[in-house]
């Protein structure tokens, strides 16, 4: 399997409305991220913010929780799309979503407009 095929099993549709329905989740992703800027971390992994919001969930006891591993890059990439000035902070890998993402973002832009 290639790094382009990694996502193959992701639709667009599929990301997009789970995005929509848990705009939460992008919400905390972003703290997450800032928090670890804060701290001092020059770099981190999108993977890593998943499993940081999966064990405060589980702290504060919100029951179960589940999110598709494969949308940490998507998010990641909302992230950079959204902080262009903290693109170095994530390390991608080419991606065919990259383009879909910059879309996301774009429409995410004219409905706050």
């Amino acid at each position: 399997m290639t790094q382009l095929n990694l996502f193959d099993g992701i639709e667009n549709k599929e990301f997009l409305e789970y995005h929509k329905t848990n705009p939460h989740l992008y919400e905390a992703f972003k703290q997450v991220a800032l928090d670890a800027m804060n701290m001092g971390f020059r770099t981190y992994g999108a993977n890593g913010i998943f499993e940081i919001i999966r064990w405060k969930r589980a702290e504060r006891g919100d029951g179960e929780f589940k999110i598709n591993n494969n949308y940490a890059p998507l998010f990641a990439r909302l992230f950079v799309n959204e902080f262009p000035h903290h693109a170095d902070f994530f390390r991608f890998r080419k991606s065919k979503f990259s383009r879909y993402i910059e879309s996301i973002s774009n429409q995410q832009e004219s409905q706050c407009s």
